[in-house]
């Protein structure tokens, strides 16, 4: 049985990777994240971020991946990787 707007996704994998998010304003935001697909990731910000909201992940030593998102309960939200950047 699925809850209404449940959306299936791949499987991801538990993770513990820390970074940083830039916002759309430039402010840059600290992020943990928890887990991973090839899809998108689960993130615990210094800050609530915002439904629909684009950023650029910056993970040190790769390039900044542009991100939306999905999802958002208190500090954690659901991003998922995008085409475009922020910037």
């Amino acid at each position: 049985m699925h809850l209404p707007g449940w959306v299936p996704r791949n499987e991801r994998d538990e993770v513990s990777i820390y970074g940083t998010a830039v916002l759309g304003d430039g402010r840059s935001v600290r992020v943990h994240l928890t887990d991973l697909s090839m899809e998108g990731c689960k993130a615990v910000s210094t800050e609530a971020l915002g439904i629909g909201e684009r950023l650029d992940l910056r993970i040190d030593g790769f390039d900044a991946v542009p991100v939306s998102v999905r999802w958002a309960v208190n500090e954690t939200a659901g991003l998922r990787f995008e085409d475009g950047g922020t910037s």
